[in-house]
């Protein structure tokens, strides 16, 4: 059977309602995918910023961290010196302190003869 002029122009006009709210659904979508894609981006670049701030403050705690070992290692070795210093002269004093003893040893022996 063939179809009638009025039922190709019905099922025309349908089709093209049909294509005409397709491509409204279609340009909806672009919308909603373009509308994603700016807030992806913007997400993306925030998580950017914040890992890039994150880097540069373990950076800076570790400038910090290696500036304080440095002056603790400088402090270490002002203390190691002094200690070391302290120890010569404790034997200097030790030794002045035999040599007194011995001197009067000797005065006390030379008086006895």
């Amino acid at each position: 059977p063939k179809a009638s002029y009025r039922d190709l122009k019905s099922l025309h006009a349908s089709s093209k309602a049909e294509c005409k709210s397709l491509l409204a659904d279609l340009h909806a979508t672009e919308e909603v995918c373009a509308t994603l894609e700016v807030q992806g981006r913007a997400a993306i670049s925030a998580a950017q910023a914040e890992a890039l701030a994150a880097m540069q403050a373990r950076d800076a705690a570790v400038a910090t961290s290696d500036s304080q070992a440095i002056r603790l290692q400088a402090k270490i070795d002002q203390l190691t010196a002094e200690v070391a210093a302290l120890r010569v002269a404790e034997i200097q004093v030790h030794s002045v302190w035999i040599h007194t003893l011995m001197n009067d040893e000797i005065a006390h022996f030379a008086l006895l003869d």
